[in-house]
């Protein structure tokens, strides 16, 4: 903790003094902090300030090596710039730097590691690692080049004779997955051990596909690229996410704004120095809505904490303090996702793909609505079918009841809400074809 301390007084010196940006808005603040408590007098980074300013932040005089694309969601538009950020070869050359300290650890020969990439998305400057093969997935020639890599075997001194690590985000891995199976690709034929999952959440149904095709133990990792360094992954001994010190993370409470041990609350990020050096990134608000444990894990020696989705898809009780949440896109996901009745937004990544079936997001939206006359609130779960609603009523209704069941038993604060007339919960079928619904991921 000490040790990050330090790296965040020296990031935020280094901002203070070598960005015109942070001149100007942490002039007058005391930056020789004693705990990462007192960020709070700090102001809040949001994601169209970033936008907005991101040449400006930049450090005076630095020239950028590397450009990336944040997520595949913020390309912008005609009203609004792309979210992008600028890499230097100093950052590069610091994670690799972490990279050969982490593998000291690791006993016997070295894992080789095949990481997908998005194209969209730009170079990617982390995966340049030795033995980190960066591989784009956007065609059927990078599908066949890939099974030709993880069929194969190396004699790479101190490594691995197979890529026995395959890294990349839930799309991405879904893709090659699909395209596996519907090749006849037999996985036995690979070396693959362990799979890191990223960017999206994972569903239990995905988990065991993922875990039955390949044959290797399944790692989620939570992360954003805004903020390097912000990295989470799930502990074997309780289940949930917990950081690592390369960022200072705080957990506000999204109505507040004060600190939380333990709860609902929300991501406030702060990349450090060296992993973050010529755009520095200072209290950036993630959007990222989380439930901190009341529990402290024995293993890690800290409260782990479940993702629970971006605020504007995560339904919060309208009244209660502290925060409670009643619907996110974590509970409505794992059980959704077990429902082929729903229709698909077909993903844009993969129809360039040879994949037959196709996968995409379910087309579902969630909104609250409350009425100040009469001080009552109305939760809506609307679902576009695959088939039409009005031509099976009973199997609608059938399907209805079986998802409402199913949601109130995860969500026991809407069940206990809903109970007590404080709230009254709706799901509602569409026909096949009749909305612009896309689930929040």
């Amino acid at each position: 903790m000490l040790q990050q301390l330090s790296h965040l007084r020296e990031t935020l010196n280094r901002a203070a003094q070598g960005s015109k940006y942070y001149a100007r808005v942490l002039a007058g603040c005391d930056l020789n902090l004693q705990s990462i408590d007192e960020m709070r007098q700090l102001p809040i980074l949001t994601r169209s300030l970033l936008m907005i300013h991101g040449l400006e932040m930049l450090i005076t005089g630095a020239v950028p090596e590397y450009i990336r694309n944040t997520s595949g969601t913020t390309y912008g538009g005609a009203s609004e710039p792309p979210l992008v950020r600028f890499i230097s070869e100093e950052e590069r050359r610091a994670w690799l730097r972490l990279h050969e300290v982490m593998m000291q650890g690791v006993k016997g020969p070295l894992p080789l590691a095949a990481r997908l990439l998005s194209l969209d998305h730009g170079l990617d400057m982390p995966g340049a690692m030795p033995g980190f093969f960066p591989l784009p997935l956007e065609k059927a020639a990078h599908f066949r080049q890939i099974v030709h890599l993880l069929s194969s075997s190396y004699s790479f001194a101190g490594y691995s004779e197979r890529i026995q690590l395959l890294i990349g985000s839930v799309t991405l891995l879904k893709s090659l997955t699909i395209m596996c199976l519907e090749h006849g690709v037999n996985a036995s034929a690979f070396g693959v051990k362990l799979i890191k999952a990223h960017s999206q959440q994972l569903t239990p149904r995905w988990r065991g596909l993922l875990e039955s095709y390949w044959e290797a133990e399944v790692e989620e990792v939570y992360g954003l690229s805004e903020v390097p360094g912000l990295y989470a992954r799930r502990c074997d001994s309780c289940s949930l996410y917990h950081f690592t010190p390369l960022a200072a993370a705080e957990i506000l409470d999204p109505i507040s704004g004060k600190p939380v041990t333990s709860g609902v609350g929300k991501i406030i990020a702060t990349g450090l120095y060296p992993l973050v050096s010529i755009q520095p990134i200072i209290r950036y608000d993630t959007e990222d809505i989380i439930e901190v444990s009341k529990d402290v894990c024995e293993s890690a020696g800290a409260r782990g904490f479940e993702f629970l989705g971006r605020q504007k898809h995560v339904i919060l009780h309208p009244t209660a303090t502290p925060c409670v949440s009643l619907l996110t896109p974590r509970m409505l996901n794992h059980i959704l996702d077990d429902y082929p009745d729903i229709g698909i937004v077909p993903n844009d990544r993969a129809k360039h793909l040879p994949i037959r079936a196709g996968f995409g997001y379910q087309k579902y939206g969630l909104s609250m609505t409350r009425n100040d006359i009469s001080d009552s609130v109305a939760i809506d779960l609307n679902i576009e079918l695959c088939w039409s609603p009005l031509q099976y009523p009973r199997a609608a209704q059938e399907l209805k009841a079986a998802i409402t069941q199913r949601i109130l038993t995860i969500s026991p604060p809407l069940a206990k809400s809903i109970e007590n007339k404080l709230i009254s919960f709706n799901i509602c079928f569409h026909e096949p074809g009749s909305t612009q619904l896309i689930s929040g991921k």
